[in-house]
């Protein structure tokens, strides 16, 4: 058996990194397995495989592949830190101190660790422990970017709970600038369109269009599914909650979060934004978009035949023309919580980086773009015949069954008990986002009113938001 060639194997190792630094998790993959293919027992790889397995949603590859290499390389702290990190992520937290130490026993101050070990100290209540292990990764230079982002704000959530909402906003907010700075050259505009530049941009010329716009394609598609909804309104306004509970219903499947309209997307709406394309759409070219969304549904593991489908997509809002194009039954749910609570959640936690997302960290143009998302949903309301049911998070966490109920007689279906299992539900699906630890503590009010007490660092988005706020029934 030849020996391995090192310089060719530092060249893959080079090439896997940077994938994994653009979120290519895929390509990452690939090249660490060409790498283990020449050298099966090189740790770092299996970490590096992991890291890319992680990326790919994929748990418990991810499990595997960090234990392969600490078995391989018992001192490669950062494996143990990954461990660490992983079972926090997936609450395992029986797991996540003996892999911690042992990394901080290596290595100390390993920043995976570290942050797994504060998250452990924030789910026990002892914020004030989860702020000394989070500092030394804040100060010091063995956390990459993301890592301290991360930190910070883990540590903006540890004071907020101690009742220092000045500092915990601070903290919310240096956070937010890191991935500002991470992501200006590839989310910031002009290449490709700024998010909030974008969503204006459609706004207005879904209100200039005609009646050509708002009038479905016509076509002989028929739908494999009983039903189709989709679920939307804006990031943190309780889409996730509301699509567990729905999930657990034995007449429904739902898909959270995915890109099923994206081809379509990008045909008629890309950025440089032209509505003209989409109002002129003829039968045939809609029948084939309608085939390769539900081709792309089912590629995704989601089977609709005689079901009611779900596809909950927070944004798809802002192409709610298009679906009304598209798929003139399918019914609407839009999601509404407080706008004050939306805007401040979304800044605090944040999402997987693309143009849009990217200007949730940023307060003023964050609530920029919750305005602009609320004109194109009050666009479609107003000219499009799809059936919508507006349900507001708030009624949801204080009346569950009975908004449940309502929400049944809106699409057709009885009543299920199972649906207020969503907790049982949400723990054996793969939530990919940031309510998703909330979700599977089950429902609470922990998350409602949490603006007020943050009223003065968001006093400049306040007007904004207010008068939304006043219409959709909230005190102002």
């Amino acid at each position: 058996m030849s020996a391995p060639d090192t310089g060719g194997l530092k060249s893959l190792a080079e090439a896997a990194l940077a994938r994994l630094a653009t979120g290519d998790g895929l390509g990452a993959l690939q090249l660490f397995t060409q790498i283990l293919q020449q050298d099966p027992g090189l740790a770092e790889a299996f970490f590096g495989a992991g890291l890319a397995l992680e990326m790919m949603a994929n748990d418990e590859g991810a499990a595997a592949s960090f234990r392969h290499a600490v078995e391989l390389a018992p001192g490669l702290a950062d494996a143990h830190g990954a461990l660490a990190a992983l079972a926090a992520k997936q609450h395992r937290w029986e797991q996540v101190r003996p892999s911690a130490e042992r990394a901080l026993a290596l290595c100390p101050g390993q920043p995976a660790a570290s942050i797994a070990l504060a998250q452990l100290e924030l789910h026990a209540s002892r914020p004030e422990k989860a702020v000394a292990q989070l500092q030394p990764v804040i100060d010091g230079r063995l956390a990459a970017p993301l890592q301290k982002a991360q930190a910070l704000r883990l540590s903006g959530e540890a004071v907020d709970r101690q009742g220092r909402p000045g500092e915990a906003f601070a903290r919310y907010a240096a956070s937010a600038r890191i991935f500002r700075d991470l992501y200006v050259g590839e989310c910031a505009g002009p290449e490709p369109m700024a998010g909030l530049d974008l969503c204006q941009s459609l706004a207005r010329q879904y209100a200039a269009a005609d009646g050509a716009l708002w009038t479905p394609a016509a076509g002989a598609h028929r739908p494999p599914a009983a039903g189709h909804v989709f679920l939307l309104g804006f990031p943190r306004s309780g889409t996730t909650l509301l699509e567990q509970a729905l999930a657990g219903h034995g007449d429904i499947v739902a898909l959270e979060e995915h890109p099923t309209l994206a081809p379509v997307i990008d045909a008629y709406l890309d950025p440089p934004v032209g509505v003209g394309a989409l109002a002129q759409m003829d039968a045939a070219d809609a029948d084939r978009w309608r085939e390769v969304y539900w081709s792309r549904v089912r590629q995704l593991g989601v089977e609709p035949q005689g079901k009611v489908f779900v596809d909950k997509q927070p944004f798809y809002s802002l192409w709610l023309p298009l679906i009304g194009k598209l798929f003139p039954d399918a019914k609407i749910i839009v999601a509404r919580r407080d706008p004050r609570d939306v805007v401040f959640s979304c800044f605090r936690n944040p999402f997987k980086m693309t143009p849009v997302t990217y200007e949730l960290m940023d307060l003023e143009r964050g609530a920029a773009l919750y305005v602009a998302a609320t004109q194109i949903i009050d666009l479609f309301m107003a000219r499009a015949g799809n059936p919508v049911f507006v349900y507001r998070h708030e009624d949801l966490v204080q009346d569950f069954d009975g908004t449940l109920r309502r929400l049944c007689a809106f699409l057709g279906l009885e009543w299920s008990d199972a649906m207020t299992d969503f907790a049982v539900t949400a723990a054996r699906r793969n939530i990919r986002t940031p309510s998703a630890d909330q979700v599977r503590r089950g429902l609470n009010r922990d998350g409602l009113g949490v603006w007020k007490r943050h009223a003065a660092s968001l006093a400049p988005v306040l007007p904004l938001l207010e008068p939304l706020a006043q219409r959709f029934g909230y005190a102002v």
